[in-house]
């Protein structure tokens, strides 16, 4: 972006450990500022009797901040809340509606761009720059795979005493006010986030198109990876109007190892294994796993499952398996693969892909981008999340069970045809999944600068 004459600042809202870190290195290395959002990443719920929420948790952290300020608002009436946790909620979407912007006043930002802009976003930042008429461009990283907020996230909230819905004190007011921000499950009519929070959110002025949709929010453009993901998003509501394909950032980061891989190439072109006599699998190794789900899995840890898996295909002389280790795999899933001579190859996953001819994962989105490079994918559900995202592409073989992962393992490796029948039998859906032309993030500028144009001729 800065080769393209912008001037680029990065803001991190998140205070996971050491996140705001490597951010802030990330901008130090390019020359660019950065700031932080003052708060944290997740909602408050001030009315829970457990002590140990994480709501709960997170209003202590930045208590002192919110005390430090003096404020005279009102809150909504008959709300079935009492007022006082409702001014309290008040309080923190003022603060961070203020220190949104602060940070937008110090940054002088035209541009917002972010991964996503529902309730997983800084959704006050963008508040404030939708109030400014300031750009909002998003630029999708996930699977956007919205129902997790139901198959995964309910389940969890249900789980630890989280999940609200219309009986709980406020979900009446939000029924009759805010109907978006309800969902029924096989919970009952579910409430997501916590009903004071919602509320007090909303009379802040903060609302969402489409609570339950990932990018169910108010930014002015999705740049979309291609006209696969472009149809996932249409399905799950986004406007029409709002999404312009222009590929993907990790398109291009895809393109660029296939230029440093000849023999890559040549099986790209022709829909083949790298090697005639081989089959080289990447091992996208899982985050650890460690709320209930990870009960449901097959193996007791991470590091388990994949040493397992070592062990089992010992037998195939023509597989050959690298590892790719998640960034949150705990140090001591790390360890017990170390221990069994199981390594990290170096390297930005993404990058890795090409150099592959099989890309094994548990739910991860870099599936989209073995798919996008002519690779068989096969997606092991791991923690039963009941996961198939994409069932009408042959070369992703999205499997329930280990014994079904080792059985398509073994097929690919004994089958002499299998893998190049199932790349020819997909090949037209895998067009879909992006542009590999290596010019996504000129298309992404373009439209940035366009639309930068389209607002000041509007004005």
């Amino acid at each position: 972006m800065q080769r393209y004459g912008f001037s680029v600042c990065f803001c991190c809202d998140r205070d996971d450990d050491g996140v705001a870190q490597r951010v802030s290195d990330v901008a130090t290395s390019l020359n660019a500022s950065f700031f932080i959002h003052k708060g944290d990443r997740g909602p408050v719920d001030n009315t829970a009797q457990n002590t140990n929420n994480f709501f709960s948790r997170i209003l202590k952290r930045i208590h002192y901040l919110i005390n430090k300020k003096s404020f005279a608002l009102g809150v909504p009436k008959d709300t079935g809340i009492p007022d006082a946790a409702l001014s309290e909620m008040v309080k923190y979407h003022t603060f961070r509606i203020e220190d949104a912007q602060r940070v937008i006043d110090e940054s002088g930002a035209t541009v917002i761009v972010t991964g996503e802009d529902g309730i997983a976003s800084d959704y006050w930042l963008l508040h404030v720059a939708k109030q400014r008429g300031l750009i909002i461009a998003t630029l999708p990283y996930g699977m956007a795979d919205s129902s997790s907020l139901v198959y995964k996230g309910v389940e969890e909230k249900a789980e630890d005493g989280s999940l609200y819905n219309t009986d709980s004190a406020g979900g009446s007011y939000i029924k009759t006010n805010h109907p978006q921000w309800i969902r029924g499950t096989h919970f009952g009519n579910s409430i997501y986030l916590p009903p004071s929070f919602i509320i007090a959110m909303e009379y802040c002025g903060i609302t969402f198109r489409d609570p339950w949709c990932f990018q169910g929010g108010n930014s002015d453009i999705i740049l979309s990876e291609g006209q696969a993901m472009q149809a996932r998003y249409l399905q799950e509501g986004v406007p029409e109007k709002k999404i312009v394909v222009t590929g993907s950032i990790y398109g291009d980061v895809v393109s660029d190892a296939f230029e440093r891989d000849p023999a890559a190439q040549i099986a790209f072109a022709n829909c083949t294994k790298i090697s005639r006599n081989k089959v080289k699998i990447l091992v996208c190794v899982p985050p650890s796993e460690t709320t209930s789900w990870a009960q449901k899995s097959e193996f007791s840890s991470v590091a388990n499952y994949i040493s397992r898996l070592c062990d089992d295909l010992k037998r195939f002389n023509n597989v050959q398996l690298s590892f790719s280790l998640h960034p949150r795999i705990i140090t001591d899933d790390v360890k017990k693969l170390e221990k069994n001579g199981i390594y990290n190859t170096p390297g930005f996953v993404v990058d890795l892909i090409p150099s592959y001819d099989v890309l094994l994962v548990n739910g991860s989105s870099t599936a989209r981008w073995a798919l996008a490079a002519r690779k068989v994918c096969i997606d092991y559900d791991l923690f039963q999340f009941g996961l198939d995202e994409f069932p009408n592409i042959a070369s992703y073989l999205a499997t329930s069970s280990y014994s079904e992962t080792l059985e398509e393992i073994k097929l690919l490796a004994t089958e002499k045809s299998r893998f190049e029948q199932l790349i020819s039998d997909s090949l037209e859906e895998l067009i879909g999944f992006g542009p590999l032309d290596g010019n996504s993030f000129v298309r992404i500028c373009r439209q940035l600068e366009q639309i930068e144009r389209d607002k000041i001729d509007a004005k």
